[in-house]
Order: C-alpha cells, then sequence, then structure tokens
C-alpha cells in the first residue's frame, strides 16, 4: 500500500514538472518573439534596420497583392485615389472601433458591431494602412491594419460596388495578427 502511493507521489511530481516546463517554454517562447519584433520594429523606425519583422513582411506582401485590384478600382472609379480608397476604409474601421453606424453599412455589419467581442479586446487602436485586395464590377474585398502598440489586428471587409464607387459594407470580421512590441 505505501508503495503504490510512493509511486503515485512520484507519477504526479513528475507530471507537475511537466506542465511547468510547458507553460514557462510557451511564455518564454513568446516574450522572446515579441522582444525580437519590438527591436526590428524599432531599428526600422529608425531608419538603422532591414525591414525583416513580421509586420514588415506582412505590409509588403498586402501591398504587392493590392497593387492589381486598387489599379482596376481607381481606372472603374477615376474620382477615386489611393488616398481616397485609404480615407473611406479608415473612416470604414473607425466607425467599427467605436460602434458607430455608417450609412454603408448592411443591417447586419450594424448588428454584429454591437456584440462583436473582440473590438472590446483591441482596445485602443491605431489606423496602419488599408488595402483593396479585390474588386469586381460589382464586389470588393479590402484588408484594414491597426496596431495598438503590440499587436497587429486586421479588419477584413467585404461589401458591394455600384458606379459611383464604394456602396455597401456588407460583412466584417477581426483577426488578431502579428506581435510588435511590449
Amino acid at each position: 500500500m505505501g508503495g503504490s502511493i510512493f509511486i503515485f507521489v512520484i507519477i504526479m511530481v513528475v507530471i507537475g514538472i511537466a506542465v511547468i516546463s510547458a507553460i514557462l517554454h510557451f511564455v518564454l517562447g513568446n516574450l522572446t518573439h515579441r522582444a525580437t519584433q519590438e527591436i526590428l520594429n524599432k531599428n526600422v523606425q529608425q531608419g538603422t534596420g532591414i525591414p525583416i519583422s513580421d509586420a514588415a513582411v506582412n505590409e509588403k506582401i498586402d501591398n504587392t497583392l493590392a497593387k492589381r485590384a486598387t489599379k482596376k478600382f481607381i481606372e472603374n472609379h477615376p474620382s477615386y485615389s489611393e488616398d481616397t480608397i485609404k480615407e473611406y476604409f479608415r473612416a470604414v474601421a473607425s466607425n467599427i472601433i467605436n460602434r458607430t453606424e455608417m450609412g454603408s453599412f448592411s443591417e447586419s455589419v450594424k448588428s454584429k458591431i454591437s456584440t462583436d467581442k473582440k473590438i472590446d479586446k483591441m482596445g485602443s487602436v491605431q489606423f496602419v494602412r488599408a488595402n483593396l485586395m479585390s474588386c469586381t464590377s460589382s464586389r470588393y474585398a479590402a484588408i484594414i491594419t491597426l496596431t495598438n502598440g503590440r499587436d497587429q489586428y486586421s479588419i477584413s471587409v467585404y461589401g458591394t460596388l455600384n458606379e459611383n464607387g464604394f456602396n455597401t459594407v456588407d460583412k466584417y470580421s477581426i483577426q488578431k495578427g502579428v506581435m510588435v512590441g511590449f
């Protein structure tokens, strides 16, 4: 009887050590990655580094993929420029984050904004960029990137177009993106 209790205690101690080790490994790995990204981002901001942080790589990819859709949209809607497209999506993001309705929001977007828990998790964020990723004659898809200085967030926006440009925002989703610092 005493031997089985001793073996049980030994097994529980080994399991406890393994669990604590796994937790420490995860936390330290997360902090190490976050520190690396902060250093890489600060070096680029100071002009002393090569833009190889996760955020810089994502920005290059998004900008490259968005060029064709943006060009096509501007050709079909000459009253828009790259700056006015970005300003429109900045306004969309601001209204989503502040939970205020915008005339172009569909009913499903209006109802989702009031209950979206991801908005609360983002906290205070700043606009980073907006990329029009896809554009047909009647539909568009865009990615709006925001940051709170600690993490980047992406708001994927889908909607319709009309002859004047952006018509409605039919759907959006928020995803947590890459780490940028502490």
